[in-house]
């Protein structure tokens, strides 16, 4: 019984989809998929039906969901939907920390700093915030000491943050001969 009013959900979803009448159609889809969330018919479409109706930030929103919880192939995945519905920078950011695992200090959004577990909203300010007045790190200690990053936070931190390399020194010392 409850199949049939899933299924019946389904099919008039697949009726107005196939009208173009998308909005409509991931109604229909949406509340099959509640019905019967298993249903890999039901969850394709419900997708496809959100692809559709060029909402890039729903899969840039799943996509940070995904890396904060270390979803590497999943959070690429969100990302490349959102960058075939729409050229953006914020969304080519993304991708980028889902395939090199690493996110740049000195480069990255709020959002993208967001995604790791050992960084508040009022840290993630304070970082962005010396960056703006033209702070630099060049490594993970002096990251941390800045931020009072614990011992623990610091073995969660480590290989997730890139840094720009130390600048090389111009000056030589001139030998008088």
């Amino acid at each position: 019984m409850v199949t049939d009013k899933a299924n019946q959900y389904y099919e008039k979803g697949i009726k107005l989809y196939t009208q173009n009448k998308i909005e409509q159609a991931l109604i229909e889809f949406n509340k099959a998929f509640e019905i019967n969330p298993n249903n890999t018919d039901f969850k394709t479409m419900k997708k496809l039906a959100e692809y559709k109706l060029n909402d890039p930030y729903i899969f840039y929103k799943n996509g940070l969901q995904e890396l904060s919880k270390e979803n590497y192939d999943k959070a690429k995945d969100y990302f490349e939907l959102a960058l075939n519905i729409k050229d953006d920078d914020l969304f080519k950011e993304a991708l980028q920390v889902a395939l090199n695992h690493k996110i740049d200090i000195m480069k990255c959004s709020k959002n993208i700093l967001l995604t790791l577990n050992c960084l508040d909203a009022i840290k993630v300010d304070n970082i962005l915030k010396s960056r703006n007045a033209g702070k630099i790190w060049y490594d993970i200690d002096s990251f941390v000491e800045a931020y009072q990053i614990q011992p623990h936070e610091l073995i969660d931190l480590q290989d997730k943050i890139a840094f720009p390399p130390k600048p090389k020194s111009t000056v030589s010392r001139k030998i008088e001969f």
